[in-house]
């Protein structure tokens, strides 16, 4: 499975989060080639501890091909908005 990574910035108040949908490309876009969960779950959370520094981000994943066993339960898992020390 191709899996795509990138970032879009978002405001958190309370339990609100504000997104800005910009014409501009999400930030850091990374592409890679997976063959499990165990990897997938490596491979973002490398992608957070490199990418988000500080603030709040929104992690944006494109799959392309079949999905990986787990990666649909995995995916609806994931907060709306990470920071630098949320882990999968």
């Amino acid at each position: 499975m191709k899996m795509c990574l990138s970032l879009i910035p978002v405001e958190v108040k309370g339990n609100f989060i504000t997104m800005a949908l910009l014409s501009t490309p999400p930030e850091s876009t990374e592409t890679y080639e997976v063959k499990n969960i165990h990897e997938v779950k490596a491979l973002i959370n490398n992608y957070i501890i490199r990418n988000v520094k500080e603030g709040h981000k929104h992690l944006m994943i494109r799959k392309a091909g079949r999905a990986v066993a787990g990666f649909n339960a995995l995916y609806h898992a994931l907060p709306s908005a990470i920071n630098a020390e949320t882990r999968v």
